[in-house]
């Protein structure tokens, strides 16, 4: 029998009709972390957002996952206000990276 693990996942939404998407749902899998699958998902759904006229890539992470952190920052996001629906979660930072 084959067996096919997932390494990762990843996807957007569009948040208004003002060129702005959200990344969500960035997820590896423990046993494949550290590989540079991120980076390659991330860049993957900027792409393809770039191929949809989205202008403005937004995300939040929670303040605790700091290799999410890491990741976002060392790929050109730049930490701005919180914007909705994670105003007032105290727990969120928010990011965002021109395509």
């Amino acid at each position: 029998m084959l067996s096919c693990d997932s390494v990762g996942m990843g996807a957007f939404r569009e948040m208004n009709k003002n060129g702005d998407m959200e990344i969500k749902r960035m997820y590896i899998p423990i046993k494949y972390r550290g590989k540079g699958f991120s980076k390659m998902i991330l860049k993957e759904l900027k792409k393809w957002a770039k191929e949809e006229n989205y202008t403005w890539s937004k995300l939040e992470t929670g303040y605790k996952d700091v290799t999410a952190i890491s990741l976002y920052i060392n790929t050109g996001h730049k930490k701005i206000e919180l914007f909705e629906p994670y105003i007032g979660v105290e727990n969120s930072l928010c990011f965002v990276l021109k395509l």
